[in-house]
């Protein structure tokens, strides 16, 4: 082998960077041939499974370095090169008709997709893009920009994530990878130029359809250059480790007339994504370069297989627990004597005057969802096991409750069996109705033979604002305050949640969940319908963005939106929903 060595426009450095590292640590070859050896046996053991292997899908974090404003690449251009990656890794590229005849059969779907990472490591929402204003001009080929103390920006786990750094690299270098094993965690990855990242954008011709980063991946899945990185000093002599690509020469460069045959082929395949031919030039992997990335990824690189990085994270409501009951400790229970239609009974429950519903007033809390609801009752007995009260969330009226905005069914014998543990009775509402402003929540009593419910409440001599209300006979809301000059509060506790989901058109929507709301950068949006477009409107009803999707799930940048409310529309069929969200920087 030769000195190392760069052409004037090199499509990758990533041979350079090997043997730089197996001068450094000479045990590096040996522990690289053991990996080879390791994958070759995966190949032979799993050579009858290949027809059932599943889709392996890789999550991807783009790392963007900027030191100018046009090294700042825009989201199109990272988005452009992800379809670009799944176009080529499953053979789905428009360019695979210019695969010549002679290597149509052994062209290969890899069955390996990208997707822009949706968790970060500390499972967060994220878009998969970081981006990091650099004082260094320009990055040499090394780990300088993958590393924060040299103007970089620090590695996601590298067994977990594929690290993509975009930057400003030197004059003809396109970009190289760490091949497996041969990197520190840290720095495993792969460093593309920003003028060869993706289409359009920054990119520049003849490098700007995004086979840069189908190259550089190539060498992270452990694919060798097609000519087996032969120097020139022994043609013919080098080899790929993958049988079904043709002996070749050297690299191929430019765009090459076929046949373009060396070392007695028919012709070398310079259009694989492994040879050094120009974007528009490209178009295949083989069989045997799918195989030996499957065994990587099954092997060396298997911590992709378990990665949670590419699906949507699970966000749980952060809740608060709101209570009108000044002291809960204190709460005692009104007029004890046993319920019968000449007797007063409970005050806040079934009674001789016979009421209809109770209801505590909850002072206003903006726009929330309410996950759940607990009662402190003291007192339940019920004729039939099914008997039930029915409790509800109601909107503020002008005077007391108003419109019921969600009601459950709970059984009376449910509550006497709490009250029998000494534990509170929860009534849940998730994933949350929304309310704004002011609201209600109680229940509806019903008289049947031997049912009795009572809750416990604040002393009427307690420093309190009369917040329970019930409903009379007649309908008639009226406060406890105002009738028996009793300003009491019940023991109700609600579950105030921060995550709201709302549904804003006709009932039967299916759900939608925003978050976080507000928002400043990145809006999760999630819909019961996988298949579904959406349009982002003003509150003039501008439309300011709009774009579709068939995961059921969008992750929206708003960072060039201004602060302010807007709305969301999706649309899935003939099913409509819609939310409101704020944008808040």
């Amino acid at each position: 082998m030769g000195q190392p060595y760069l052409l004037a426009q090199e499509r990758c450095g990533t041979t350079l960077l090997l043997q730089q590292r197996e001068q450094e640590d000479p045990q590096l070859k040996a522990r690289l041939q053991a990996l080879n050896q390791q994958l070759h046996e995966w190949i032979d053991a799993n050579a009858d499974k290949a027809a059932s292997r599943a889709v392996i899908t890789i999550p991807v974090v783009v790392h963007v370095l900027h030191h100018q404003a046009e090294q700042n690449i825009a989201d199109e251009q990272i988005f452009s090169q992800i379809q670009v990656l799944n176009d080529d890794y499953r053979r789905l590229n428009a360019d695979k008709v210019n695969t010549p005849s002679i290597f149509q059969s052994v062209a290969a779907d890899c069955e390996i997709e990208f997707v822009l990472a949706k968790q970060d490591p500390s499972g967060n929402a994220t878009t998969g893009i970081t981006r990091t204003y650099t004082q260094a001009q320009v990055f040499q080929m090394g780990n300088a920009m993958k590393r924060t103390e040299t103007g970089g920006k620090a590695a996601w786990d590298t067994k977990k994530y594929l690290n993509i750094w975009v930057c400003n690299l030197n004059t003809g270098l396109l970009g190289y990878a760490s091949v497996p094993g041969s990197e520190l965690a840290a720095y495993d990855g792969v460093v593309i130029s920003y003028k060869a990242f993706g289409k359009g954008g920054a990119t520049v011709a003849p490098y700007n359809l995004g086979r840069t980063a189908t190259h550089e991946i190539g060498h992270w899945l452990n694919l060798q250059h097609i000519w087996g990185d032969n120097d020139g000093s022994d043609p013919c002599s080098g080899t790929d480790n993958v049988a079904d690509t043709p002996n070749q020469a050297l690299q191929n460069e430019g765009c090459p007339n076929f046949p373009a045959p060396t070392c007695g082929n028919t012709s070398d395949m310079f259009m694989n994504y492994m040879d050094y031919t120009r974007d528009a030039c490209m178009n295949l992997f083989t069989k045997g370069q799918k195989d030996r990335m499957n065994a990587t990824l099954n092997g060396v690189r298997s911590g992709i297989l378990s990665s949670l990085g590419g699906t949507v994270p699970v966000i749980k409501p952060v809740c608060d627990t709101l209570t009108n009951a000044i002291s809960p400790d204190g709460l005692v229970l009104y007029r004890v004597e046993e319920f019968s239609d000449d007797q007063t009974g409970y005050l806040i429950g079934h009674n001789g005057y016979r009421d209809a519903a109770f209801a505590e007033y909850i002072g206003s809390v903006g726009q929330k969802s309410i996950a759940r609801i607990m009662f402190d009752f003291a007192r339940a007995e019920f004729g039939n096991p099914l008997d039930s009260v029915l409790v509800f969330i109601r909107k503020a009226a002008t005077e007391g409750p108003g419109e019921v905005l969600a009601s459950r069914k709970l059984a009376i014998a449910a509550i006497a069996a709490n009250i029998d543990n000494f534990t509170y009775t929860e009534v849940d509402f998730a994933p949350g109705i929304t309310v704004t402003g002011s609201f209600y929540v109680g229940f509806e009593i019903t008289y049947l033979p031997g049912d009795t419910v009572a809750m416990y409440s604040t002393q009427y001599d307690e420093e309190s604002s009369g917040n329970a209300w019930f409903q009379d006979s007649a309908g008639v809301w009226s406060s406890y305050d105002d009738v028996y000059e009793i300003a009491i509060s019940s023991g109700v506790y609600v579950d105030i949640c921060s995550t709201v989901s709302i549904a804003e058109t006709a009932e039967n929507v299916p759900e939608v969940m925003v978050y976080p709301n507000p928002v400043s950068e990145i809006l999760n949006i999630s819909f019961v319908e996988k298949l579904f477009s959406y349009e982002v409107l003003s509150t003039e009803g501008r439309l300011v963005g709009k774009g579709s999707t068939a995961t059921g799930s969008v992750q929206l940048p708003v960072s060039r939106l201004s602060n302010g409310v807007y709305f969301l529309r999706l649309i899935a069929g003939d099913k409509i929903a819609g939310t409101k969200f704020i944008i808040q920087h």
